[in-house]
């Protein structure tokens, strides 16, 4: 297993997710050298709503099409290190 260059307390500090809040998609901006492997949006009551393994490189424009106004959770598995984070649909 490979182990993040940045300390898991600050991983998720160095990967970028805009715009926040968020209408039509949602921009996610690593700086780490590994590359975005999957990426899953959960909403607020714990199911998942959107599962993209097919991600790649280190910038990815992700499509909210579909998704209803509110705030998601957001997981990101990057270098076999998963990252969880918030959005807001609008």
């Amino acid at each position: 297993m490979t182990k993040p260059a940045i300390h898991p307390k600050y991983y998720w500090k160095a990967i970028r997710l805009y715009p926040n809040p968020a209408d039509d998609y949602l921009i996610i901006k690593s700086p780490h050298k590994g590359k975005i492997s999957k990426v899953t949006i959960i909403g607020m009551n714990g199911e998942v709503v959107k599962l993209i393994s097919n991600v790649s490189g280190n910038e990815n424009k992700v499509s909210l099409q579909g998704l209803t106004k509110g705030t998601y959770l957001i997981q990101i598995e990057e270098n076999n290190q998963i990252t969880t984070g918030k959005f807001v649909k609008q």
